[in-house]
């Protein structure tokens, strides 16, 4: 059988159709449902994997009953809307039991599921997965697999295509993921050959092949593209770094290419766990070229702190780079301020330098927190009320990032 529509149009299936006959998809869609689905009855027969303009838009089965150590292959030539995504499932069987396997893509983020990613992959598609079921065909009931041949050469593979708008740089760093019914909702990555690599930066049509490594592919579910490096491929850092500019640290970076990127965010902490947004910048979208950015921090923590910067793509996808580590030694970054006493109660005297007179004091826990502020309005000078903190270091700053005063206070 040939399908070959006119002006390539769809044939919609208002009943079950069952062929028993060589499928050749040229022109045209056939367009089937749950209930009035294309099924190819006798595993003799093949079909073609379609093509752009002919595939069938739904789900379709295949049945096959095979004792055999040589995998059948069953060409699923299926899309859908505008996308032919076909599959390619090679299966063999220890039993004479006839099974239905059935196939349908869907135009849906398998990312947006949030199941529990395998420690191999770092991205799933945005764009599309693949519910790829078993059923005996006696009774169209799931069925176990627990008589697919799994030695080598024998266990069964999946080939999954990718177009264009699947967003992949590099072919050759797609894996397949799927999840079992074990574990519904977390993915086990069953590996993947995949084409072409990568190749400047070109949005790539394409297809990987499972390889049963890391997880073996012995169970049928769904079925996803997966990335450990992140298609779309990530911004090439050239260089990221943290440095300390007098009383403010000047974050820098430098791209070699970016595709697609969207901003970058510099973000702080001061325990390398816990992070905070500095600032935010525009990104160059699409650049083959070296790029360079930077920002400052004009209220950096004082001591130790680290930076990251987390980079973010059109589609969201977000990578974030390696910490870097500073110091803030708030006596060679700032003028010293008359504290009296020191050690202190619940009271200090404050005489700030000449400088920063018309700005106000701001007190900082040893976390960083700022916990207490006061407007100075050009005092000589201003009794501080502590009785608030609680006995413990401080640091008590006065001025802006051109003009800065600071000192330890101790309060007992």
């Amino acid at each position: 059988m040939t399908l070959s529509t006119s002006g390539g149009g769809s044939l919609v299936l208002g009943v079950p159709l069952n062929i028993s006959a060589d499928l050749t998809m040229t022109t045209g869609n056939i367009v089937t449902t749950s209930t009035n689905i294309l099924t190819l009855t006798d595993e003799t027969v093949t079909t073609t994997v379609g093509n752009t303009n002919s595939y069938v838009e739904g789900p379709m089965q295949y049945t096959l009953n095979s004792n055999s150590a040589t995998r059948s292959t069953l060409n699923f030539p299926v899309g859908k809307g505008s996308d032919w995504r076909p599959v390619i499932l090679r299966v063999a069987h220890s039993t004479t039991t006839q099974y239905t396997y059935r196939t349908e893509v869907f135009n849906q983020s398998a990312w947006d599921m949030n199941w529990t990613l395998p420690l191999t992959v770092r991205k799933l598609s945005d764009i599309h997965f693949w519910d790829v079921s078993r059923y005996l065909t006696s009774t169209m009931v799931s069925s176990p697999s627990t008589d697919l041949r799994t030695a080598v050469g024998e266990a069964p593979e999946i080939t999954l295509y990718f177009g264009t708008n699947d967003i992949v740089y590099d072919g050759a760093d797609l894996v397949v993921c799927k999840n079992t019914t074990g574990a519904p909702t977390s993915w086990i990555d069953v590996g993947g050959t995949g084409a072409p690599p990568y190749s400047g930066g070109s949005l790539l049509s394409g297809s990987v092949t499972s390889t049963s490594s890391p997880s073996a592919f012995n169970s049928f579910s769904i079925f996803t593209l997966g990335s450990f490096s992140e298609n779309p491929l990530p911004v090439s850092l050239i260089n990221f770094s943290a440095s300390v500019q007098g009383a403010e640290v000047q974050v820098s970076w430098q791209t070699e290419t970016e595709i697609n990127s969207r901003d970058f965010t510099v973000e702080r902490s001061q325990n390398g766990h816990d992070f905070e947004v500095v600032n935010t910048v525009s990104a160059a979208g699409n650049s083959t070229t070296t790029s360079s950015y930077s920002i400052t921090d004009p209220q950096p923590y004082y001591g130790f702190s680290y930076y990251r910067l987390k980079q973010v793509d059109l589609d969201a996808t977000t990578e974030y780079s390696p910490l870097q580590s500073v110091y803030m030694d708030y006596a060679a970054s700032a003028q010293t301020l008359d504290l009296q006493p020191n050690p202190c109660g619940n009271h200090v005297l404050l005489t700030p330098a000449d400088i920063v007179k018309e700005t106000e004091v701001r007190i900082y826990n040893a976390m960083g927190q700022m916990v207490l502020s006061q407007a100075l309005n050009n005092q000589s000078s201003i009794l501080l009320d502590l009785t608030s903190l609680l006995p413990g270091l401080y640091l008590v700053e006065t001025g802006s990032a051109e003009s800065l005063a600071r000192s330890k206070l101790i309060k007992y």
